[in-house]
């Protein structure tokens, strides 16, 4: 005889233990949803629809357009992803609306939303020195070296005794310091007087940074480092190679001379070019 009680009592704990199953894999469902789509952050123009899509913020990037002078430019600010912590001097590239774009990582966050020493994250590719890099990479920075900041170092091991105090471009004080380090700077370029001259100033961005190193036949190897106003000061910038250059005559260095210890206004002091009558970018060399 069948036990109609006990073929019952199975089939119900059957159907609970199906029912109990079933609600294990629909809650397991909810809890592992699919991945979504990366989202590629470039494509948001502006800060409020960047952070809205959960990008990381706006970060000005650079584009190289002359590859003989080997000068970035500031191009544009675009949204970014954001990456891994990998320190200042990396740049990394993408190609937006057919240009090729360099961003790079600095020990800064100024007004970004982006923290400086992170890779701009995904869609970027970092510059290495690989062949297949594009050729504007060999403009900035790689795995924390930029060109110019080699430069700035090798000359700074030849170890060229400094002739003049720090010239401080923006001392308007009138104190007799800053005018003996105008009048020692001017007067050694005048002389073309061997040795490591430093000029330093801020115009309201760019902040600029200058090492002069005369040598003995009187040319002038020329370092400028400095940001530009759309850099914010953090990009851990690199600039035109070093130069070599050939002093501008006596009497338009004088002029600019008398100007600085004057109080007057002269375009000289923004423009360093016109200390020179002309430059050409040189490998650093000690003498």
């Amino acid at each position: 005889m069948i036990d109609m009680h006990g073929w019952r009592y199975d089939r119900d704990m059957r159907s609970i233990y199906f029912v109990f199953a079933s609600l294990t894999i629909l809650l397991s469902a909810c809890d592992d949803p699919e991945p979504a789509d990366p989202v590629d952050c470039a494509q948001f123009l502006d800060e409020e629809s960047c952070l809205a899509a959960g990008c990381a913020g706006m970060l000005q990037v650079f584009a190289v357009p002359d590859l003989d002078s080997c000068t970035p430019q500031y191009a544009e600010s675009v949204c970014i992803a954001g990456g891994e912590e990998v320190g200042q001097r990396h740049t990394y590239f993408r190609e937006i609306a057919g240009e090729t774009r360099f961003a790079r990582t600095a020990e800064c966050d100024a007004s970004l939303e982006f923290e400086g020493s992170q890779s701009p994250g995904e869609g970027w590719t970092e510059c290495t020195g690989a062949a297949d890099d594009p050729p504007g990479c060999a403009c900035m920075c790689k795995g924390g070296d930029c060109p110019a900041q080699v430069e700035l170092d090798t000359m700074n091991a030849c170890e060229i005794d400094s002739i003049c105090p720090d010239f401080d471009l923006n001392d308007d004080s009138g104190s007799q310091a800053a005018l003996d380090a105008a009048a020692c700077f001017f007067d050694a370029l005048i002389a073309a007087t061997p040795g490591h001259l430093r000029a330093h100033g801020n115009f309201g961005d760019p902040q600029i940074d200058i090492n002069l190193w005369i040598d003995e036949s009187g040319q002038v190897r020329s370092h400028y480092v400095g940001s530009d106003a759309n850099c914010l000061n953090c990009c851990g910038t690199v600039q035109p190679s070093l130069d070599l250059c050939t002093p501008a005559d006596a009497a338009a260095l004088a002029e600019c001379k008398d100007a600085y210890l004057s109080g007057s206004s002269h375009p000289c002091m923004e423009d360093r070019s016109l200390w020179f009558s002309s430059c050409a970018p040189t490998a650093p060399m000690c003498g």
